[in-house]
């Protein structure tokens, strides 16, 4: 009798091990001051829920950043830029994903995070802690995650050319035992409206934030703010580049790119140029600004400011489909919608692995498009201006520190249970069916 219980249970483990992991969509939304920013929710195909909190604070920026602490457990950063003193970095835990839309899963915050990043454009994780990069001051902070206790233990800072002020963390990712980061800078940090940015810095550190390597990139400026402005797969990290300043109306930038880098050789090279574009497409005067990897297809985004005065209203913001074989070729593909509109700020693409939507930042709105279908979430929809937005997938597992130790989920943060944890809940289940 005992023995007729563990194949069903096997099959069981194993159905449950094969579901799709489920995702959702957590967003920052703000009023026209970009002010009283508040969290919200679309839990797959329902309508948003907004507020979960309100009033958070961060009015200069927020961020979004899901995770597994040195314990495992899943847990949410909210990081608020006040554009004075260190940022606010509140941690929670929301529970059961399936309570995630009621207000009362994200009543209060776990503990807040003790850090120096000023204005943070990006936070991964590696070995049981997290990484974090910043704008205002150029550095990668290390912070501890165990027990629930999130403090800066260590930090980088970048310098270029004697000066630690003539730089900006805008990206960061982990591989291989290594943290990755992206620091963009002026020839002339005091006159960045001129034009004058040099090109990127991909950094190299091992966990202890030593510096092991740097190379140029071949693209100037990104926004890191951006959901989508740069995208791992493995170890090749595709960057989209402004190619320098943001301009207004006709003039553009023609060095703005999507470029890719190899984190295992360090090697950089350049996809497709907003030049070359413009060569095949004269309608093309637009930036680079976000590419995501959606199995088999890539999405490009690219923008235009189309006022002539600077802070005026007026946009044409592309989406482009390709493939990597084509991209690697230069082929930006086909051009899938051109959104143009009055008012708003808001770039970025974000694709969910769960319910295989592909999310557009426009203007003030959030697009939806599950590959025939456009739906749009206005302001009226999230009760108020999209700001921050990604999707959450709790099933993940914490990247390994040490190239060589194994993760559950493949290798990334998206991974469900893997074979070995499976094993290892058979064979407790199959020892305790013995005795």
């Amino acid at each position: 009798m005992r023995r007729k219980i563990v194949l069903p249970l096997i099959i069981l483990l194993l159905l449950v091990a094969s579901l799709p992991a489920r995702a959702d969509l957590l967003f920052t939304r703000q009023d026209n001051n970009y002010a009283n920013t508040a969290l919200g929710i679309v839990q797959g195909a329902e309508a948003p829920v907004s507020p979960l909190i309100s009033n958070m604070g961060g009015n200069a920026g927020q961020g979004l950043y899901p995770f597994r602490n040195a314990d495992g457990n899943f847990r949410i950063a909210v990081t608020l830029y006040t554009g004075n003193g260190t940022d606010v970095i509140p941690i929670y835990n929301p529970g059961e994903q399936s309570q995630w839309a009621q207000p009362s899963a994200w009543s209060k915050p776990l503990r807040e995070a003790t850090t120096t990043l000023h204005n943070t454009r990006a936070i991964a994780e590696l070995g049981g802690r997290l990484y974090a990069t910043a704008y205002d001051i150029p550095i990668v902070s290390r912070i501890t995650t165990a027990d629930d206790v999130y403090k800066q233990d260590k930090k980088y800072e970048y310098f270029h050319n004697d000066s630690k002020y003539d730089g900006h963390g805008e990206a960061l990712c982990a591989y291989d035992g290594n943290i990755y980061a992206i620091f963009t800078g002026s020839n002339d940090p005091w006159d960045t409206a001129s034009g004058s940015y040099r090109l990127n810095n991909l950094i190299k550190l091992d966990a202890e934030l030593n510096e092991l390597e740097r190379v140029e990139m071949k693209g100037k400026n990104l926004d890191g703010f951006t959901p989508g402005a740069y995208s791992q797969i493995d170890g090749k990290l595709y960057v989209a580049t402004l190619g320098g300043v943001q301009k207004f109306g006709d003039d553009w930038n023609p060095e703005s790119c999507v470029e890719m880098a190899d984190l295992s050789t360090m090697e950089v090279s350049s996809l497709i140029t907003a030049e070359e574009v413009n060569a095949m497409d004269p309608t093309f005067k637009h930036m680079f600004d976000a590419i995501v990897l959606a199995g088999d297809k890539v999405y490009i985004q690219a923008a235009k400011w189309t006022s002539g005065e600077d802070y005026t209203p007026g946009y044409s913001i592309r989406l482009y489909e390709t493939t990597l074989k084509k991209l690697q070729n230069g082929d930006i593909g086909t051009l899938l919608r051109d959104f143009k509109g009055k008012y708003g700020y808001r770039l970025g693409l974000v694709y969910d692995e769960g319910t295989k939507y592909l999310w557009i930042g426009v203007g003030y709105s959030l697009w939806r498009y599950d590959g025939t279908h456009w739906k749009e979430f206005g302001s009226n929809d999230l009760g108020g201006n999209i700001s921050a937005y990604t999707a959450v997938n709790p099933t993940g597992s914490v990247t390994p520190a040490e190239p060589d130790t194994p993760s559950d989920g493949g290798g990334g943060c998206n991974g469900g249970i893997g074979i070995a944890a499976l094993l290892a809940i058979l064979s407790c289940f199959i020892k305790k069916r013995r005795t």
